[in-house]
This record gives C-alpha cells, sequence and structure tokens, in this order.
C-alpha cells in the first residue's frame, strides 16, 4: 500500500458552496446562522470534527469525492488522449465510464468471472479509477482535505502529513464574508443617452419601470431583490488565500498504476480551479511538498517541484517509464471489451 502526501496551499479565495441558513450584515460585517435580517449568504462546506476537548467544531473541507472525480476525469483525458494519438475511438457508453465511472444508472448484477477481474484489476486506467457496470472499486482512496492544524492533524494520525507540525494554523480565522452587489444602469441612471435612443417607446417604459422598483425598493433586502430590477445585494464565505489543507490518497495498485495517479495529478494541478467564482479567479491552488511512501515503508521527497510534477525526480523517472510502455499497449478495443453493458433479456410472459 503507497501513501502519497501533499499540501493543498490556496492561491486564491475558494468557495465550495454548501446549503446553509447563514446571514451576513452589511452594515458590522459580520455572519450569523439562523438569524433574520442581513441578506443572505452562501456558505462553504464544511466538516464537523471532534477536538480534544470534546467539542465539535465545522472545519473547511476540499471533499475526497470532489478531488477523486476530478482526478478520474483528467486520468480520463490521458487514456483518451493516448487512444486519439493511435486513431481510436470509443463508444458514448465507455466514455461515459471514462469520465465518471459509470454509463448507466444500473450496475450489471451478474458475477463477475475472476479472469476478467483480473483483466481488469491490470489495466492502467480501470485498475486505478475503477468503475464499469460491475462498479469495480478505485484501486485507491482520497481522504478529505482539511486545514492543517493540531486537531486535525491528532486526529488523522498516520494519515496525516509527514511535515504536518510544521505547517500549524492553529487560531487562524479559515473563512471571511464578501457582500457585493450587482448595478441596474437604467436605475442609475448610467448611459442614459444610449439607452433612450435605443429602447423603444423609452419614456412609458422607463417610468413604468422606476415606479414598480420604488414600490419594491423596501422588500429589497429582506427578500434578495427586486423583480423589476436587476439591482441585487448578496454575499459569500470563501476560504481565505494562503490556508493549507492537507491532502492524502493511499494507493493499493502497480507502478503502471502509479504513474497514471501522477499524471493526473500534474495534470489537475495544471488545470484545475477548484470550487466556484472561478471567473473571479477563485480556487487557485499548488500542491506543495509532495511525498511518496513506498510499499517498503520508505519516504521519498521532491516528487512535485514549483508545483508541477517533478519529472527529474529518479524516482518519479521510473514509474513513469513504466506507465509510459503501459500507456504504448492501450487499445480501444481492449478497454470495450473490458466493459460491455449487461444484454437485456426479455421476460417470459406470464398468462
Amino acid at each position: 500500500m503507497k501513501r502519497i502526501y501533499a499540501f493543498i496551499k490556496l492561491r486564491s479565495p475558494l468557495h465550495i458552496a454548501a446549503p446553509d441558513n447563514l446571514r451576513f450584515n452589511p452594515d458590522n460585517g459580520e455572519s450569523s446562522h439562523g438569524v433574520k435580517g442581513g441578506m443572505a449568504c452562501t456558505a462553504v462546506q464544511r466538516l464537523p470534527v471532534l477536538g480534544a476537548n470534546g467539542k465539535t467544531f465545522a472545519m473547511p473541507v476540499i471533499a475526497a469525492n470532489n478531488i477523486a472525480g476530478r482526478l478520474r476525469r483528467h486520468g480520463a483525458a490521458i487514456i483518451l488522449d493516448a487512444l486519439r494519438a493511435k486513431g481510436q475511438k470509443v463508444s458514448l457508453p465507455t466514455y461515459s465510464i471514462l469520465q465518471c465511472g459509470a454509463a448507466t444508472g444500473k450496475p450489471d448484477g451478474k458475477p463477475i468471472t475472476y479472469g476478467d477481474y483480473k483483466k481488469t484489476r491490470e489495466h492502467p486506467y480501470l485498475g486505478l479509477f475503477g468503475g464499469g457496470p460491475k462498479m469495480l472499486r478505485r484501486g485507491f482512496r482520497v481522504h478529505n482535505s482539511l486545514p492543517v492544524t493540531t486537531e486535525t492533524s491528532e486526529l488523522l494520525g498516520s494519515l496525516a502529513h509527514p511535515a504536518a507540525w510544521e505547517h500549524l494554523q492553529d487560531g487562524v480565522w479559515f473563512t471571511k464574508v464578501w457582500g457585493f452587489r450587482r448595478n441596474d444602469d437604467l436605475r442609475m441612471l448610467a448611459g442614459i443617452a444610449q439607452a433612450e435612443s435605443s429602447i423603444k417607446d423609452f419614456t412609458e417604459e422607463f417610468e413604468k419601470r422606476q415606479a414598480l422598483i420604488i414600490e419594491e425598493s423596501s422588500k429589497e433586502r429582506e427578500e434578495g431583490g427586486s423583480k423589476a430590477s436587476t439591482f441585487t445585494y448578496s454575499a459569500v464565505e470563501f476560504v481565505v488565500p494562503g490556508v493549507v489543507f492537507g491532502f492524502t490518497a493511499e494507493l493499493d495498485v502497480d507502478p503502471a498504476q502509479t504513474g497514471l495517479f501522477l499524471e493526473s495529478m500534474d495534470r489537475f494541478a495544471a488545470l484545475e480551479r477548484l470550487g466556484g467564482h472561478s471567473r473571479n479567479g477563485f480556487g487557485a491552488f499548488t500542491f506543495e511538498d509532495v511525498r511518496m511512501i513506498d510499499d517498503e515503508g520508505r519516504e521519498y521527497d521532491g516528487i512535485f517541484h514549483d508545483g508541477r510534477l517533478n519529472r527529474g525526480n529518479p524516482l518519479v523517472q521510473g514509474i513513469l517509464e513504466i506507465w509510459k510502455r503501459a500507456e504504448a499497449r492501450l487499445d480501444a478495443g481492449e478497454l470495450e471489451s473490458l466493459v460491455p453493458l449487461p444484454t437485456e433479456t426479455k421476460k417470459a410472459k406470464v398468462a
């Protein structure tokens, strides 16, 4: 069983939305739960954690399924790129299996033979990411990523990053709230000359709209906006830039599959933004201090450098050479044969 550890360092605000009753008061800049007044605020996802004092507190979290799903899609892209380079394509159901693990919402309930199980487990992609009609398990586990603190490091024990104690963030206030508004040019009389020359029946339509806005203005802050105007107040909670989350993955896979996992991590680091509001620059991150514990318990560092896979690292080089040989043998026909959809059998009619 291998382990890969890393720190996920936020380079910009992080917002992974969660349903909540959080409200933001723009008058004092404070947010609170379950109160009336202020404006609705989209909260970040949290995980309840039991502290050493017996009290439960909620920590911002990057959920394991969030990370694993993104890694799967990057792994799928690597496989599809390799097949496309050979002039090969896959069927739509197989494409869905690569992307999300399943082609339909109905798994194949028939038992799998040991021979088919062994072939699937040895396949670089299916043995690593699992899925398919038989819903085979992934060859790795990803743990929820939490901010690195004394409490979370003690809770994780050996699953915590070996250098966690050098990056403790005890006493840090991890989240803040921003309130912002969407303006209404017509309401603000901005560019009114352009509007007057472009809108049909401008004077009549403008006066009618303004009357509705005035009528609804007293309800805007309580009910979240006007039906007549685009002017709204809203708020969003976010994890502040600079916060460090721990990342741990356990891999029960062969060297070729380990190579695909590292390539997927590298593509993830190069192309992804975590969470929402990426249009506003949210979600930037880097993988830092990436380490691997091999099957014999030996620890290797320097797996990533400057946020990307360190291809000059001797251990990484050896693993990637094995992966490249496996990549060269990839075949769309073989892949299709390993993930056949169940054939429907007609049920006998009952008299």
